[in-house]
Parts: structure tokens; sequence; C-alpha cells
């Protein structure tokens, strides 16, 4: 190995922790969502002699909106191992790009729900898509 062999080497290094970071804040999101309960309901009602009667009850995704929700939360699993699944190969840092990109998108528009769950994932991506880019220069 020749020094100049060196600093590539360390970016490729950074580029893959970056993105099993991502692919980890991706699945840990898409876990948590599946499983903890995200929705949570108060409610306050009067027995017929006028005493409040005070309820509350949670719900996970999956019981108010459907195993559907799976599907939603298993595509940014998917935008983020873009970069793993294509490795070192003619396309990976046009794999990268598009995944991190998309993956941004995503957490930008579901931000009003699920959306803010991903942005570690989001950050991670981004990390690796420049690093992908840093180097793997176009020729």
């Amino acid at each position: 190995m020749t020094s100049m062999d060196w600093p590539s080497l360390r970016l490729d290094h950074l580029r893959r922790l970056a993105a099993w970071s991502a692919l980890l804040a991706a699945v840990a999101a898409s876990a948590w969502l599946a499983l903890a309960p995200v929705y949570h309901v108060e409610g306050t009602t009067l027995t017929a002699d006028g005493t409040p009667t005070r309820s509350v009850s949670t719900a996970t995704l999956q019981e108010v909106n459907g195993s559907r929700i799976y599907v939603l939360l298993l595509a940014p699993i998917l935008l983020a191992a873009l970069p793993l699944i294509f490795g070192r190969r003619r396309f990976a840092t046009l794999a990268a790009g598009i995944g991190a990109g998309l993956l941004v998108i995503f957490a930008i528009l579901g931000s009003a729900s699920i959306g803010g769950a991903y942005v570690p994932a989001a950050a991670f991506a981004l990390l690796a898509a420049a690093l992908a880019r840093a180097s793997h220069p176009a020729t």
C-alpha cells in the first residue's frame, strides 16, 4: 500500500460507517414506531350523578392504521440500505445520493407525524453520500 492509498481508504471506512449508522438509525426508528404506543388519547366523561371520569388510552401505529403501516416503515430502511446494497459497484455514489435525498424528503414530508424519527438516519445518509462522492470522485 502506498501513502496515497491511505486517504481514500480512510474515506471509504468513514463512508461505510456513516452508511451503517444511517441503516441502524432507520431500523431503530421503524422498530420504535412499530412497537411503541405513539397515540395517546385522554377523555373525560360525566357519570349519571355528574361525577367526571377521566380515561386515558394509548395505541400503536398498527392498532390505529392497520398492517399497511409496515410498508411505510420499511421504506426508510430500504432507502438507508441503498449505499450498502450497491457497495463498491459503479452506481454506489448515485445510489447513496438518491437514498439520502429520498430519506431527507421522507423526513420532511412526514415531519408532522413520523418523519422526525428519521432525521438521524437522514443525517447519516447525507454524510455517507458526501463521503461516497469524496472517496469516488468523477473521472
